[in-house]
C-alpha cells in the first residue's frame, strides 16, 4: 500500500481512493479516502482522466462505457487476462503486482496520463462497446416477451437441465479415470518395489 501511497501522493492531480487509512497515516491534500463511492457516477464526470483498477471485468466495462483510460495492477482470477486484452487494445496499462515499485506504478500513471492515444483507444472501444441494434432494456423488454408468446420457450432451454449432479459434473467418467489412474499408479508402485527387491 505504501507504494501506492507515495505514487499517488506525488500526483498533482486530485484522487479518489476507496479506503479508509488509521489514524497514523498522513495523506497529501490531493487524496480523498472513503470507505464507498459511486464508481459509476464518478466515471462520468467528465473531468476524471485516469482510472486506477484491479482488473476486473465490471470495472473495465465501465471503464469503456464512459471512456476513460485505465490503470491496473492485477491481483487474481481473470485481473491479468483481462488487462493483457486492455493492453493489447491500447487504453491501458497493466502493473504487474509482484514487480510493483514506486517508479514503475508511477511511469504508467504518467504515460497514460501524457499520451492521447490511450484516450482515443478507448473511445474507440466505447463506440464500439454502445453501438448495438437495441438498449439493453428494450432488448430484456423483447426476450421476457418471447418467453412468454412462447410458453416458457422450451426449445431455448439446454439439455443440461434435466441432468442430475452425477450425469451434469461427469462424475461416472472422473470415477471410472480416477480407478485407471489409481490403478496404474499402484501398478507402478508394485513393479518398482518387486525391481528394488531384487537388485537388494
Amino acid at each position: 500500500m505504501n507504494i501506492f501511497l507515495v505514487t499517488i501522493e506525488q500526483l498533482k492531480q486530485k484522487v479518489i481512493l476507496k479506503w479508509i487509512p488509521d489514524g497514523s497515516i498522513k495523506l497529501s491534500q490531493n487524496v480523498l479516502t472513503g470507505s464507498w463511492f459511486p464508481q459509476s457516477d464518478i466515471l462520468a464526470h467528465p473531468n476524471v482522466r485516469l482510472f486506477i483498477t484491479h482488473g476486473g471485468l465490471h470495472s473495465l466495462e465501465e471503464t469503456v462505457y464512459y471512456t476513460k483510460p485505465i490503470v491496473a495492477v492485477p491481483f487474481f482470477g481473470d485481473q491479468h487476462f483481462n488487462m493483457k486484452l486492455v493492453e493489447i487494445k491500447g487504453y491501458g496499462k497493466l502493473v504487474d503486482y509482484f514487480e510493483i515499485t514506486e517508479e514503475s506504478f508511477g511511469n504508467a500513471i504518467k504515460e497514460v496520463l501524457s499520451n492521447p492515444t490511450f484516450k482515443n483507444n478507448v473511445e474507440i472501444q466505447s463506440r464500439i462497446y454502445r453501438d448495438q441494434p437495441m438498449k439493453p432494456l428494450q432488448r430484456a423488454v423483447y426476450w421476457i416477451e418471447y418467453v412468454i408468446r412462447n410458453g416458457g420457450a422450451g426449445h431455448l432451454k439446454g439439455d443440461s437441465v434435466g441432468l442430475n449432479d452425477v450425469q451434469y459434473f461427469l462424475l461416472d467418467i472422473v470415477f471410472i479415470l480416477l480407478i485407471f489412474i489409481v490403478c496404474i499408479v499402484w501398478s507402478c508402485y508394485f513393479f518398482v518395489v518387486r525391481i528394488a527387491s531384487k537388485l537388494y
